[in-house]
C-alpha cells in the first residue's frame, strides 16, 4: 500500500524520499515495491528531447532522467571530458543519445545543433533550456541570459510546435522570484525570462505547445557553488542550511524529476507555470 497520493508515487526510484519516511530496510523495500505498482506513466518513451548544459549538475540529472524514461536525448556542452563520462553512465538506456560540443550562446552553433537533432532523431518534442551565463554584470545578464535565451526559444519553438507533444521548459531560479541583494544582476535575467516564458505560453497555447519554468532553490552537487562554499566557508554554508527547513540542500535529481514530469505529456494541463522547487525555503506566496 502506498501512503502517498498516486501523483507523488510516479517513478519512485529515488531512495532519498524513502529514507525520509522509513528507518528500516524491510519497510523501505515494501514501500518501494508498492510505489512501483502505482507508477505514473509519463509517456516519454520514444520522444525526442534536447537538453542544454548537460555535462554536470542539474542539466546532467535532467538528461539522465529523460533517458531513464526511455526518451531519445540530444545533449550539448562545452566540456567534452565531463560529457564523455556522462555518456558512459547512460549505457543500457533504451533510447538514442546524441552529443554535440558547442557554446549555446553561439547562435550559429546552437541552430546547427538543433538542426542536427531534428535530422538524426526525426524531430524534436521537448526542449529544456538549462544553461545560464552566471554573469555578475547587468550587461552580461541581459545579453546572454535574456537576449540569447530568447533567440534560442525562437529557433526551438518553430521546431517543437510541430510535435503533438511539444513542450519547452526553462530552468530558472528562485533568484527570479525573490530579492537577491548579493547578486541582483543575476536575478534580473531570471525574472525577465520568467515573464517572457509566461507570455510565450499564452501565444502558443492555442496550438498545443506548452512552455513552463522550473525554479530550483539551493541545490548542491559536486563542484557547484554550494559545494565550494561548504568546503571553503563552513559558517556561510551553515546559514544556507538554516534557510532550508528540512536541513539539507536539494539534489539535481530532485529537480530533474519535476522537470521530466512538467515536460511530459502526463502534465498536459501544466502550461505557463513557474514551479518553485525549493523545499519550502522561500516565504512568499506565488500569485
Amino acid at each position: 500500500m502506498c501512503f502517498f497520493p498516486t501523483a507523488l508515487c510516479f517513478r519512485m526510484r529515488f531512495s532519498t524520499l524513502i529514507d525520509y519516511q522509513f528507518n528500516n530496510n524491510e519497510a523501505r523495500t515494501a514501500w518501494l515495491d508498492s510505489a512501483r505498482e502505482l507508477a505514473m506513466d509519463l509517456k516519454l518513451e520514444g520522444l525526442n528531447v534536447a537538453v542544454t548544459g548537460a555535462s554536470e549538475g542539474i542539466g546532467r540529472a535532467i538528461a539522465k532522467e529523460f533517458a531513464n524514461e526511455g526518451a531519445n536525448i540530444s545533449i550539448c556542452s562545452r566540456d567534452r571530458g565531463k560529457i564523455s563520462q556522462f555518456l558512459d553512465s547512460l549505457q543500457g538506456s533504451t533510447g538514442r543519445v546524441l552529443y554535440r560540443s558547442i557554446d549555446v550562446f553561439d547562435r550559429v552553433g546552437f541552430r546547427s545543433w538543433i538542426d542536427e537533432t531534428v535530422r538524426e532523431l526525426g524531430g524534436l518534442d521537448i526542449f529544456v533550456a538549462n544553461v545560464t551565463s552566471g554573469s555578475s554584470s547587468l550587461e552580461g545578464s541581459v545579453e546572454k541570459d535574456v537576449l540569447e535565451q530568447v533567440a534560442q526559444f525562437e529557433v526551438v519553438s518553430d521546431v517543437v510546435k510541430t510535435s503533438p507533444y511539444g513542450a519547452i521548459t526553462y530552468i530558472s531560479s528562485i533568484a527570479g522570484s525573490v530579492a537577491t541583494p548579493d547578486f541582483p544582476n543575476y536575478g534580473v535575467g531570471k525574472a525577465a525570462m520568467l515573464h517572457y516564458v509566461k507570455s510565450l505560453s499564452k501565444r502558443y497555447a492555442p496550438i498545443g505547445l506548452r512552455i513552463n519554468s522550473v525554479s530550483p532553490g539551493d541545490v548542491i552537487s559536486p563542484g557547484n557553488v554550494w559545494d565550494k562554499v561548504k568546503n571553503s566557508k563552513p559558517d556561510l554554508f551553515k546559514e544556507v542550511l538554516g534557510r532550508n527547513p528540512r536541513g539539507t540542500l536539494g539534489s539535481p535529481e530532485e529537480v530533474a524529476r519535476v522537470v521530466a514530469f512538467v515536460a511530459s505529456p502526463a502534465a498536459s494541463l501544466v502550461n505557463g507555470a513557474n514551479i518553485i522547487v525549493d523545499g519550502a525555503s522561500t516565504d512568499h506566496l506565488q500569485v
